[in-house]
């Protein structure tokens, strides 16, 4: 079931906008007192009263008596009410309000697995309709114990997942382990602790669930609302695939591997990441093999588990090419220039430079660039004298138009005849880059469309089956991918 939170009066009007798919709104209580007529606004969802405490993440921090005052009333408005299992098990609020309403909860600091049960084993002795306990993810793996105590129980009335953006991926795989209601948000932002409903509809089919036998993602600072969730998810339900694509937001690469990859508490481990910035380097340390002549300069975009441990790919550069065919068929005769020089630019330049393309490099940073350069027989321009004039084609792949509008090139000097391809890819709007071309009426390839083209190869190279297939494939025909093959051998 999925739910989506309020926290103010001035969030009710965009309750029109929600999904169908959500069933439950939780109403903060400690955050605004909702009159009588704005529940009537609610009367299509089944509500849920929350008065988080001070000590639970909340706002409320008044007396027991008033707390438990407030509880009681609630209860014949609502269909759930929120129990703090610290603090409001009392004979008086038990006896107001029956089992099948309660939702017993905490909200507090990681535990371990062996705590988080020894809590569940003291609030189930009170009858309840759920029990919800919520851990303060401050960091990837943090919530890894709630997971496992999930998957262990096999409960139906059992809620436990992290909070936080970097715990947002154990929330959806909570969902899939039989967490009976996702939490969303009615306005969610990079930095939100949960969701957007919308999103979690969109990107990985919620409500519908089905056993996951293998768990991929994507891994980098920024994760959430990217085109390869969508479309990585929607084809595993399309061809009957035991598969999950999570978003894996994290301080490190490292990090994620020390917290969550190699955490043994992880059931199903993680089979394959697609690596996004600034991770990309650090995947490159973290392969123990590479595939494909891509994979250069110390950067990978994609890992895959296989019998020697991480196999390294780089699709990077197949993703360029696709996007070069489809804005001009004829670029292998054309004037490239290559704006930026991270892991995604490294690539595209090794795999345009032999092929004998016209092709000068341009980055912000002279010295690495520079050198490159002069290895791979390649000219060179520093940004800061780049002048778009003279090329047919333009490749942005810096990620200087995220948060730095104006500190690229000056774009009215493309030429009228000028295609660009952008690899920034902004979730909610387009790179002023593609803004100019769309304006002027240059042909263009966005950011969503590169990331759509680089997925096709991610599919293949963690699935071995096509992304655009329309076989549905049976339990007996899923082969994943040749390295699953030789892990489970």
């Amino acid at each position: 079931m999925l739910s989506s939170v309020i926290y103010g009066h001035d969030q009710l009007h965009k309750v029109v906008d929600l999904p169908s798919e959500v069933e439950l709104i939780e109403v903060r209580g400690d955050l605004w007192h909702p009159s009588e007529a704005c529940l009537q606004r609610l009367d299509q969802f089944s509500l849920l009263y929350s008065l988080k405490s001070i000590s639970e993440g909340g706002n409320f921090d008044g007396p027991l008596t008033l707390r438990h005052r407030r509880l009681i009333e609630a209860s014949p408005d609502y269909d759930l009410i929120e129990l703090e299992g610290e603090r409001d098990l009392t004979p008086e609020v038990l006896q107001a309000i029956p089992a099948d309403k309660r939702l017993i909860s905490w909200q507090g600091t990681p535990e371990t697995v062996e705590e988080l049960a020894s809590r569940l084993d003291k609030y189930q002795r009170t009858p309840a309709r759920y029990y919800r306990l919520q851990l303060d993810a401050a960091s990837t793996g943090d919530a890894v114990p709630a997971l496992a105590l999930l998957h262990r129980c096999q409960r139906s009335d059992l809620i436990t997942y992290g909070i936080g953006p970097q715990a947002i991926w154990t929330q959806i795989l909570a969902a899939f382990y039989g967490s009976p209601i996702m939490p969303s948000l009615i306005d969610a932002n990079e930095q939100s602790d949960y969701l957007d409903a919308a999103s979690l509809v969109t990107d990985f089919g919620l409500p519908n669930i089905y056993p996951v036998k293998h768990i991929f993602g994507i891994a980098g600072a920024k994760t959430l609302k990217r085109a390869s969730l969508r479309l990585h998810n929607s084809a595993y339900r399309n061809l009957n695939l035991p598969y999950l694509y999570l978003p894996f937001q994290a301080d490190s690469l490292h990090e994620l591997f020390d917290s969550v990859i190699n955490n043994p508490l992880m059931n199903p481990a993680i089979s394959g990441l697609t690596v996004v910035a600034p991770f990309k380097y650090q995947a490159f340390d973290l392969a123990t093999s590479y595939g494909g002549t891509d994979v250069i300069e110390s950067a990978c975009s994609n890992l895959m588990v296989n019998k020697l441990g991480w196999l390294a790919l780089s699709t990077d550069a197949p993703g360029c090419l696709d996007a070069l065919n489809e804005v001009d068929p004829d670029w292998i005769n054309k004037k490239i220039a290559l704006v930026g020089f991270g892991g995604a630019g490294k690539s595209v330049a090794v795999t345009l430079g032999s092929k004998g393309v016209d092709l000068t490099l341009v980055n912000r940073s002279v010295a690495t660039a520079s050198r490159f350069a002069v290895e791979h027989d390649l000219p060179f321009i520093p940004l800061a004298d780049f002048d778009p004039a003279p090329y047919d084609i333009i490749i942005h792949t810096t990620p200087l138009a995220k948060n730095q509008w104006n500190n690229l090139f000056d774009f009215n000097r493309l030429n009228k005849d000028c295609a660009v391809i952008e690899y920034v890819y902004l979730p909610d709007k387009a790179t002023s880059l593609i803004e100019y071309c769309r304006k002027n009426n240059l042909r263009c390839v966005d950011g969503e469309r590169v990331a759509e083209l680089q997925t096709r190869y991610q599919f293949k190279f963690m699935t071995g089956l096509d992304i655009n297939s329309t076989a549905v494939v049976s339990r007996q025909e899923i082969r994943g991918c040749k390295q699953m093959k030789e892990c489970s051998a």
